[in-house]
């Protein structure tokens, strides 16, 4: 990977070194104590080196996504919360991807302003509060409020992926990728078994709730002590660059002190000339490192695959067991859920293994995975699939995409010429999600049905195929 270009300096360096938090600091940035840390890392050494740090990255990724109530969200959500399949393919689900289209911008923003490590304490924050929502309120508003604080959490997520490459070495982002997204799908595997379990032997499904909240609680307090700090430190941020320019306005007499005049900028002398320079500065610095973040044809493969794919996943995840659930209700969703999840960490185990695969591998590995996605897809909407064939049809989806998608992710972050990986991971998702609230908005005014969404699904994913496959075909875009 080409090394970071520099920003730069035609900002002025005094104001910007005055008013914009030092980058450096975020290096000491943290959620807890230092003396705690400091205690923690004295009794522990091991934390403190590149596996140790990875291990807690992993374990902090297993707990929060070890959700024993995950499989039979919808069933608890029919049958204890009262809510029809109507309201919630309508009413409910849609306000996942709303919320996250409102959260991922201002998430990405706010991890490079204010450090990665806050954010992501925001995001368990949400957790915390989509438990309680789950457990305690009724109706349907307040369970589109669920939804809302459960896609805050999930953007915070995309900003804990990132975070990992601010903490290991380069040449272990393709291990950090796997192993965290391993850890993350095998959370919801274990935790989806035991809910089968607990189901099977009689326990009520509130029970299930109640042991998700521990599992959330337990994922905080481990994030709270042990979370290794960052090894390097972050640019300064996009929103930084941008502000300086308001910051800049104010004209510099030559000794460099500010001018004191009370007329308006439209009204001073010298406006036109150094303002307007400040201005067009930082709004140039910050789309340079914007491009910088889209340089490069693997990466921009990959950024496309994501931009659309990503949405088509988590609509997905919000309707099969809508899917399901309407052929059998009383089918073992444990372990339907623990397959998919299963299937899931496998992609993601699978994808270090291919870390090594050439550039001219990438469109044919996006045309392939997405095309098998698409006909799976296409197939669960048959009237006479069975629950055999509609379960298995969802699980192969999910450990493709969850193999591209780990690939994705650390390729992304090794050929990316600047580190502002919250920044490219949001800005990826939040057009994925862009797409995901135009069409479920139109579907949902629509009434459409759980198979509808399904069909729109497959729409989108051969659209990435025959993307890939012209990419395959043209030369100039191999």
């Amino acid at each position: 990977m080409a090394d970071t270009e520099a920003p730069s300096q035609s900002i002025d360096q005094k104001t910007f070194d005055m008013e914009e938090i030092d980058s450096k600091s975020w290096v000491d940035e943290s959620v807890v104590e230092p003396s705690e840390q400091k205690v923690v890392k004295q009794r522990l050494p091991w934390l403190s080196s590149e596996k140790g740090s990875i291990f807690i990255l992993c374990a902090v990724a297993f707990l929060i996504n070890c959700q024993p109530s995950e499989p039979f969200l919808v069933q608890y959500l029919t049958e204890n919360k009262g809510l029809s399949e109507e309201q919630l393919d309508n009413e409910v689900w849609p306000y996942d991807t709303y919320g996250s289209f409102l959260f991922l911008i201002p998430v990405g923003l706010l991890a490079e302003i204010y450090g990665y490590r806050r954010v992501v304490f925001f995001g368990f924050l949400c957790r915390e509060a989509t438990r309680v929502l789950l457990i305690f309120a009724r109706g349907v508003a307040l369970m589109a409020v669920m939804q809302v604080t459960y896609a805050a959490a999930t953007c915070a997520n995309t900003v804990y992926f990132a975070y990992a490459y601010m903490v290991v070495d380069k040449s272990d982002f393709e291990a950090a990728t796997s192993y965290m997204r391993f850890s993350y799908h095998a959370g919801n595997l274990i935790g989806a078994i035991i809910g089968q379990l607990l189901v099977d032997n009689g326990n009520s499904l509130t029970t299930l709730f109640y042991l998700s909240w521990m599992f959330t609680t337990l994922g905080l307090i481990c994030f709270l002590i042990f979370l290794p700090k960052p090894t390097r430190a972050a640019p300064p941020s996009l929103a930084g660059l941008l502000l300086s320019t308001g910051r800049n306005r104010r004209l510099l007499q030559p000794g460099g002190s500010i001018a004191q005049d009370s007329k308006t900028d439209s009204q001073r002398p010298g406006r036109n000339s150094a303002t307007d320079l400040n201005s067009q500065t930082g709004w140039k610095d910050a789309w340079k490192e914007i491009r910088l973040l889209y340089t490069g044809s693997r990466l921009l493969k990959w950024c496309f695959f994501w931009s659309i794919m990503y949405g088509v996943t988590l609509m997905i995840s919000n309707y099969y067991q809508n899917q399901v659930y309407n052929i059998n209700p009383d089918a073992k969703f444990g372990y339907l859920e623990a397959a998919a999840e299963g299937f899931a960490a496998l992609g993601a185990l699978a994808a270090l293994l291919s870390k090594n695969i050439g550039e001219r591998w990438t469109a044919p590995l996006i045309f392939v995975g997405t095309a098998v996605m698409g006909i799976c897809y296409i197939l669960t909407t048959r009237e006479d699939s069975s629950l055999f064939d509609v379960s298995v049809l969802n699980v192969i989806p999910m450990g493709i995409f969850g193999y591209l998608f780990s690939l994705a992710s650390s390729q992304i972050a090794l050929d990316a010429l600047t580190p502002r990986y919250a920044i490219s991971f949001t800005l990826n998702t939040f057009a994925s999600l862009f797409l995901a609230v135009i069409v479920q908005q139109a579907a949902a005014g629509t009434k459409t049905s759980t198979n509808g969404y399904y069909v729109i699904a497959a729409i989108e994913t051969f659209f990435v195929a025959l993307t890939a496959l012209v990419m395959i075909a043209v030369p100039s875009m191999r």
